[in-house]
């Protein structure tokens, strides 16, 4: 997983994702923000590289991590944002994704400003 900061222009809401357009990226890479309600995967509790499975008694409980971090998104940055109006708004955010064999970077937002 990778820690990322970056602009872009949303697109359209798509379930839970919102397509970016982001200048300079490779036309065969889709990039995508989570804006929920759900947010999935494990990019923020990876990229942090302060956790380890380890430190955990077992699997669960390190899924678990990784699902309160999503928790946090979900109120903040997430809690004030309007997800079905983002299309077209140039979106500034700080966040993680993890790596992807199918060309998807798919963003968890730490930071999101709208303008």
């Amino acid at each position: 997983a990778f820690a990322i900061r970056g602009t872009a222009v949303a697109g359209e809401l798509n379930g839970t994702v919102v397509p970016l357009e982001v200048e300079g990226a490779p036309s065969d890479m889709q990039i995508v923000l989570q804006v929920g309600p759900a947010i999935n995967g494990t990019a923020l509790r990876d990229a942090t590289g302060m956790v380890s499975f380890g430190d955990f008694l077992n699997q669960l409980e390190f899924q678990n991590v990784a699902g309160a971090l999503n928790d946090e998104v979900k109120s903040d940055p997430l809690g004030s944002i309007d997800r079905t109006a983002l299309a077209g708004k140039t979106v500034e955010f700080v966040g993680a994704f993890g790596e992807t064999s199918t060309g998807l970077v798919s963003i968890v937002p730490v930071t999101l400003v709208v303008s």
